[in-house]
C-alpha cells in the first residue's frame, strides 16, 4: 500500500449474496477489485500468497 499510495479500501457486503453470483465468485477466498466508479475490475484472484499479494497490489494500479 505504501508503494502504490491506495488507502484502506472500503469493503462492501452484499448479504444476499448477488454482487458474489454476478460476477462469479463461489468461494470466500476469491476476490476481485473493481474502479471507484464499478466501471473496471481485475478479474478474480483466487490465492493469497505472497506472489498473490504482489499481483493484488500491481493491479491495483491499473485500476485508476
Amino acid at each position: 500500500m505504501a508503494r502504490t499510495g491506495v488507502q484502506t479500501p472500503d469493503m462492501v457486503w452484499d448479504p444476499s449474496f448477488e454482487t458474489w453470483a454476478s460476477f462469479e465468485v463461489r468461494f470466500n477466498s476469491q476476490m476481485i477489485l473493481m474502479s471507484s466508479d464499478l466501471s473496471t475490475d481485475t478479474g478474480l484472484f483466487y490465492g493469497f500468497g505472497r506472489l498473490d499479494r504482489e499481483r493484488v497490489l500491481d493491479s491495483l494500479a491499473t485500476l485508476g
